[in-house]
This record gives structure tokens, sequence and C-alpha cells, in this order.
């Protein structure tokens, strides 16, 4: 959903190379993010689950900063 939006905002004015930038950078980000969840959600699937690593809430809180980061960008 969120890349989504970020194609429609990058696209709305016509295509330019720095919207195409941060829509590319949105979906990475968005990716990076996703498989961090899909992780953490085949962990809980277990009986007794490990915490979330320090590295996976990292990257975790990196991805979520960089999508408002790069739909910032787009806006402006």
């Amino acid at each position: 959903m969120v890349a989504l939006l970020a194609g429609k905002q990058a696209l709305h004015d016509g295509v330019t190379p720095a919207g195409l930038v941060a829509l590319s950078l949105s979906v990475l980000a968005w990716l990076g993010f996703l498989q961090v969840a899909h992780r953490r959600v085949r962990v809980m699937g277990t009986a007794q689950p490990r915490p979330l690593s320090p590295r996976g809430a990292l990257t975790a809180a990196v991805c979520t900063v960089a999508l408002a980061v790069f739909a910032a960008a787009m806006i402006f």
C-alpha cells in the first residue's frame, strides 16, 4: 500500500528523475521492512518465541524513518 501511494505521488506531476529515485528508495525501504516483519512472524509461530533482536528492531526503525523521509522528499 505504501509503495502504491508513493508511486501515485511520484507520478502525479509527471515522471521526474527525483520522483523515480524517491519511489525506488521507498520500495526498497518497504521491502526491507517486510523482510523483518516476515522473519518476526515466523519466529512468533514457535512455542517459545525469541525476543526481537536489536538488529531486527534497528532495521525496522530505520526502514520506518526512511519511508517518512522519502515520502517528504516526494511531496516537496
